[in-house]
């Protein structure tokens, strides 16, 4: 009972922390990819603000909701993260996103966070007191969780984000099926997974061990070993070759810059940059990419609407070794 008093204590702490990380997560996804790019929508990311609400408002329910909804996509992304931090393997491309070269240190960092979500919600179940009710509000959070997130991810996003993997899967496991039909057992299939998974859980609900020591010293060893393999992943992704693109190029006529890359297929990704016609009337621009000092063409006859910025992908090979790319344009009537 001591125990449960005391940890109950430090409920409202550890969740302010998640949140706070969440909010900073989102905020740096948004500064980095921009607001239209629903990067900062991911599951994994909106998971860590389930959690931590939970825990400062001490209600039980919310992190049962969040915690077996999380189960599933959340676990297997955990597992391939756990995987390629520790021995490099990849396995169903579902992290290919955090190891892009353009993906800046903040980004990478902030993208371990997800780990620290799993002993979090533990926490909170082993330590909340159940409330009345609290299996109807369970189902009913996290049929309102279901119905937002997909609501927003299929409205809110252009088909090509895949937002929550929406459109099409996004792991190479085959799925033969149409997109609406996709969409639909996919949906379907999260949905019964999370509610099976929160009434089992109340069926056999995660109890508390009567050892204080050992319940205080198994969740230091956790924390200490997550920092640690995170901090091991980061080194040996600061190792790894980088691409970094030089200030924006701009004259009295455009301005052209790099906006953020994507993955795209196997050592590819897709380079996103922005040209801005400043002139009264459209026009035609050439861009050109300078990689390391080596100049080349990069699209030819960009049609730019006046006083407009035009968004252009290109697919790049990952760099051999870390590179700055320079972009510039000239346009003409």
């Amino acid at each position: 009972m001591w125990l449960r008093m005391k940890a109950q204590r430090h409920a409202k702490t550890i969740g302010i922390a998640l949140v706070a990380v969440a909010a900073v997560e989102t905020f740096v996804l948004a500064n980095e990819f921009g607001i239209r790019q629903g990067v900062y929508f991911w599951f994994y990311h909106l998971a860590l603000f389930g959690a931590g609400l939970g825990l400062l408002l001490r209600d039980r329910a919310l992190i049962v909701a969040y915690f077996t909804a999380a189960v599933f996509p959340l676990g297997l992304y955990s597992i391939e993260h756990l995987l390629r931090a520790l021995f490099g393997v990849q396995t169903g491309g579902l992290t290919d996103f955090l190891y892009n070269p353009g993906l800046s240190a903040p980004a990478f960092i902030l993208g371990h966070s997800h780990f620290f979500f799993w002993p979090a919600a533990l926490f909170g179940l082993m330590t909340l007191e159940p409330r009345k009710n609290e299996m109807r509000r369970t189902f009913l959070y996290i049929l309102g969780f279901q119905a937002t997130i997909w609501a927003i991810s299929y409205f809110a996003f252009p088909t090509h984000q895949n937002i929550n993997c929406i459109h099409a899967p996004c792991s190479s496991l085959p799925w033969d099926l149409t997109e609406r039909g996709y969409r639909f057992a996919f949906i379907s299939l999260l949905l019964l997974l999370n509610l099976v998974a929160a009434w089992v859980f109340y069926r056999n609900p995660i109890r508390q061990p009567r050892n204080s020591k050992r319940f205080r010293a198994g969740f230091a060893i956790a924390g200490l070993a997550l920092v640690c393999l995170s901090a091991l992943d980061v080194t040996r992704w600061a190792l790894q070759p980088h691409f970094r693109c030089a200030p924006p190029f701009e004259d009295e006529n455009v301005r052209i810059g790099c906006d953020y890359t994507l993955e795209h297929g196997s050592n590819q990704m897709m380079l996103v940059y922005s040209v801005f016609n400043k002139a009264q009337n459209p026009r035609f621009c050439f861009s050109r990419i300078a990689l390391n000092g080596d100049e080349q063409p990069l699209h030819d006859e960009i049609w730019a609407e006046p006083r407009t910025e035009t968004e252009i992908w290109v697919a790049m090979p990952h760099p051999t070794t870390t590179t700055t790319a320079k972009l510039s344009a000239r346009c003409e009537d």
